[in-house]
């Protein structure tokens, strides 16, 4: 008994020293959803927001795309967090303020974080991230994030993203792009 209230103690007081010094760490606050995220993910083309430019803006200011064409995702901010949103509509909390509450579903998923609600479909995927809507098109992949429209070739290379046009030379890697940003803002990061 006196070493559980003494191994109590250290925890509560190497908390507290955390908390003064400032210093902070990733710790999932769900371990079931850090696993599941783990799988879904582990196939998909990674993207950082260093590749951009870092938004702290409410909503969502880029599309990341790989120079083959395939679009990878964005980042989605809410007040208190930054949600990573795969192209398949897989996501992953990529930070947050640890003052914000995050609410879970039994199954792992995201269902709030502070004022901002997450919805998802019946096979998992994002629909809703506060007021940012996702839909898929046949293949899984983005149609619609927010009010951008994204459309794909019959062979499922990306063509346009809202008025923005991809042109591609023979090797098939983006040769030019039209524009760096859609004409409501939106900036589109190619990623390496």
């Amino acid at each position: 008994m006196t070493l559980l209230h003494i191994s109590f103690k250290l925890s509560l007081s190497l908390v507290l020293l955390l908390a003064t010094v400032g210093i902070t760490a990733t710790v999932p606050a769900n371990a079931e959803t850090l696993k599941s995220t783990q799988k879904s993910t582990q196939s998909l083309v990674d993207f950082n927001e260093e590749d951009g430019l870092d938004e702290e803006a409410i909503g969502f200011h880029s599309i990341y795309v790989d120079r083959e064409g395939n679009v990878l995702g964005t980042f989605v901010n809410v007040p208190g967090a930054k949600i990573k949103v795969y192209a398949d509509g897989q996501t992953e909390l990529e930070s947050r303020d640890y003052t914000t509450e995050i609410d879970y579903y039994s199954d792992g998923g995201i269902r709030s974080i502070g004022n901002a609600r997450f919805r998802y479909s019946r096979n998992g995927r994002i629909q809703t991230i506060g007021g940012t809507d996702f839909r898929y098109n046949r293949r899984g992949l983005f149609q619609r994030v927010g009010d951008i429209e994204i459309d794909y070739s019959s062979r499922g290379r990306l063509q346009k993203i809202e008025d923005v046009s991809f042109d591609y030379d023979r090797s098939g890697m983006i040769e030019s792009i039209e524009s760096r940003e859609t004409r409501n803002g939106i900036r589109i990061v190619v990623v390496n």
